[in-house]
């Protein structure tokens, strides 16, 4: 296995579980949002189900930052496969002009991942 992927059984599934997740959860959510506050003229938005999505967006957040407060990241104190995809969720949410509650565990866990240089370079970019 590579140093994404856990070897330990539980932690590659607990990684999967986390993909599986930001995929059929956090980014049905996200799209709404994301599409409609950055990539909709303003006169087309559909203000309602940018909200809905950002009310969606916060509970599912907040799943994610009770679950890191017990880690430093998604499967524990190392950076694995799990962190990426709600990663590059988590860069569009921190970067639309919207209000957000303040996710402690959530915020320091992007901070870090803003510290990688492969984030950086892949996820950090104009949101467009």
């Amino acid at each position: 296995m590579g140093k994404l992927c856990p070897e330990e059984v539980e932690l590659r599934f607990l990684a999967e579980q986390w993909m599986d997740w930001t995929v059929s959860e956090l980014g049905p959510a996200m799209h709404p949002v994301f599409w409609g506050l950055v990539r909709t003229p303003p006169e087309e938005r559909n203000q309602q189900a940018i909200e809905s999505g950002i009310k969606a967006c916060i509970r599912l957040f907040s799943m994610l930052d009770k679950h890191l407060q017990h880690s430093g990241f998604v499967c524990g104190s190392d950076f694995t496969m799990g962190d990426i995809p709600a990663g590059a969720m988590a860069y569009r949410w921190f970067n639309m002009e919207i209000d957000r509650p303040a996710l402690e565990a959530l915020q320091e866990w992007y901070e870090k991942l803003l510290e990688r240089p492969a984030y950086r370079e892949h996820v950090v970019m104009p949101l467009t």
